[in-house]
């Protein structure tokens, strides 16, 4: 008896997965905005399920020839660095400092509301490519950066004894000095700046599939 080495999926068979695969997205961006921002790992192993080609890799999107079709929404808001002396440094491109009765966090920009409306949409490939944050070593990091070291070596999908990125180290870490909030004469770091980066990729992702009715 001949053994089959691969059992082939049909187009129904992976239909089934991204709508599993979608599902899953949206839970895990939900339970964020509950509070649970670790989640933010499993939306970046949701993203590279979806989206990553290579590697030996075929992305979901891409075997059901919908990712061609897929334009994203570049959320990005470049703002200009406040005086020196300032209280607040600005947050990374896609997120915002939010003040509140528990302190300073970093925020995804969709939790304070975002309007498709003059937001710049672009091919998959600008997109993932986009540089989304510069150190102020000027070390730059794209989209599909922070969710290969996200997903492959921070919790999302693996964990590994070292980050290979430098700038997403710097981005995880708290490494900025640029990233701070100065109060009664101490400076201290705002964290989860990865984490809510990645809430709002996923969010710009989340948008490109319902433009598709997915």
């Amino acid at each position: 008896m001949v053994s089959q080495s691969s059992f082939p999926k049909t187009e129904d068979d992976l239909r089934k997965a991204l709508d599993r695969q979608i599902s899953n997205m949206r839970r895990s961006m939900a339970a964020y905005d509950e509070g649970a921002i670790e989640e933010a790992e499993r939306l970046a192993q949701s993203c590279y399920v979806l989206l990553q080609d290579g590697g030996g890799s075929r992305s979901l999107l891409g075997q059901l020839g919908l990712k061609r079709a897929l334009t994203f929404p570049n959320s990005e808001i470049k703002l200009p660095d406040p005086p020196s002396g300032g209280e607040l440094m600005r947050a990374p491109p896609l997120t915002v400092l939010q003040l509140g009765p528990e302190g300073t966090r970093i925020a995804p920009l969709c939790q304070i509301g975002m309007n498709l409306d003059g937001l710049p949409w672009l091919k998959f490939g600008k997109w993932w490519e986009q540089i989304i944050y510069t150190t102020s070593k000027g070390l730059k990091l794209k989209r599909m950066n922070l969710v290969f070291s996200m997903r492959n070596q921070d919790g999302g999908g693996h964990v590994d004894s070292k980050i290979d990125n430098e700038s997403y180290h710097w981005l995880g870490f708290d490494l900025d000095p640029r990233i701070r909030i100065t109060t009664e004469g101490s400076n201290q770091p705002v964290t989860g700046a990865h984490w809510a980066t990645m809430r709002q990729i996923a969010w710009e992702v989340d948008q490109a599939l319902l433009s598709l009715a997915l």
